[in-house]
């Protein structure tokens, strides 16, 4: 892909952003971060303290922390930073509840506002949530929310000039039930980290069956499926380990982190599971390099969205099993690249733990499939095709 770069280019984003640690803080760090090598960066990022200080020397970008999650106020702080940007594309980053409920309901006036800077906007809609969603146990809840959730999303899309997506289920989404115009919706898929090769062996090379999970600790993940699968599955292989990278998101409390806690005990798992929260990116290359499969779990069949662990693990030719739902749906294919189980079954997931542990040459060809598939989304070619459309959108400005 040939990429267009605008001289002298300037990038002002809003985001979250480390330290604070949400999968699109993550992502906006390792495509900026990359990005700044051609352009200069400016975030307009969430304060993670009391007193967060700014950042004005990080390889070519520039933060400033101007809002609080929650905090309708400091979106007035972050129109006033985006005023006296001097960038040359305005790119909003959007997660469902991820400005906090009520600041989320002035996010589509925050982009009317900065149209009149009469500079071009971006949005990314890292989530859609589809029409009829049950996210409530009460029904009159579930359509309150329904049409909030609708009028919410039509006009998000209405004021940037462009909106990304991460994939195809995504965009046919916002087309079909948001009514969002097909030529308006640009497909980038999320970043996959490249593999080193040379990390593929180290301090784990003995654990003959050592199975990772990673990504959050969250509640609609069924966690707990996992670990009853896997409380059956190592009564059949006694060298079995499984390894949990990850921990509490921060829009949520310790109380489904203890309930995991308690569960590996009540299950006696206490010397064959070991939660490790999170930890370096260098650290988890070496268990991911000696994983014999990898098990990714959701159960939110109402968000289009795309996984960030997945994007993590992709290129490691390591099989993976995971939820049947949207996020895995639309970006493998059941027994090709991947093993599916409908998300809370235990049965099915202790099944499909046993099959791979069987079969050399299953986790072979799934493996290989899912490094296959991954080889076009590189964090690089990602970062030519933001750069690709922030070009286009000047060159007819």
């Amino acid at each position: 892909m040939t990429t267009t770069i605008v001289k002298s280019l300037s990038v002002c984003a809003i985001t979250t952003w480390p330290p604070y640690r949400d999968g699109i803080a993550l992502y906006s760090a390792k495509l900026y971060e990359r990005m700044a090598d051609f352009a200069h960066i400016e975030i307009i990022a969430n304060k993670v303290g009391a007193r967060t200080p700014n950042d004005y020397g990080q390889n070519n970008i520039a933060i400033h922390r101007r809002w609080s999650r929650g905090n309708v106020f400091s979106l007035l702080q972050v129109l006033h930073q985006v005023v006296k940007s001097r960038a040359h594309i305005l790119h909003v980053h959007y997660g469902w509840l991820l400005y906090g409920f009520s600041s989320t309901l002035l996010i589509p006036f925050l982009l009317l506002a900065i149209r009149f800077t009469g500079k071009p906007v971006v949005l990314t809609m890292h989530t859609v949530i589809q029409r009829n969603a049950k996210l409530y146990n009460n029904g009159f809840l579930n359509k309150v929310a329904d049409s909030v959730i609708f009028a919410l999303t039509v006009l998000l899309t209405r004021f940037p000039q462009e909106v990304i997506v991460h994939n195809h289920l995504v965009k046919k989404g916002l087309e079909e039930s948001y009514g969002c115009k097909s030529e308006k919706i640009v497909i980038i898929p999320h970043g996959v980290v490249r593999a080193d090769s040379t990390n593929h062996s180290g301090k784990n090379a003995c654990r003959e069956q050592m199975i990772l999970s990673l990504g959050f600790l969250r509640e609609d993940k069924k966690l707990e499926s996992l670990l009853q699968a896997f409380s059956r599955f190592s009564l059949e292989n006694p060298i079995a380990r499984l390894f949990l990278a990850g921990g509490r998101h921060p829009h949520d409390n310790d109380k489904y982190v203890k309930k995991i806690r308690n569960l590996i005990s009540s299950l006696g798992l206490g010397d064959k599971v070991q939660w490790m929260n999170f930890v370096p990116d260098e650290e988890l290359d070496e268990y991911l390099g000696e994983s014999e499969f990898i098990v990714l779990l959701s159960t939110k069949d109402y968000f289009l969205e795309t996984s960030g662990a997945l994007a993590r693990v992709a290129d490691f030719g390591k099989p993976v099993i995971c939820s049947r739902v949207p996020k895995f749906q639309a970006e493998l294919k059941d027994t090709y690249n991947c093993l599916m189980v409908t998300p809370g079954n235990v049965d099915e997931l202790t099944m499909a733990m046993r099959v791979l542990a069987k079969s050399d040459k299953l986790k072979e060809q799934l493996g290989s499939n899912l490094k296959r598939h991954s080889m076009a989304k590189y964090w690089p070619e990602v970062v030519k095709m933001h750069l690709n459309l922030y070009s286009s959108l000047l060159r007819f400005k």
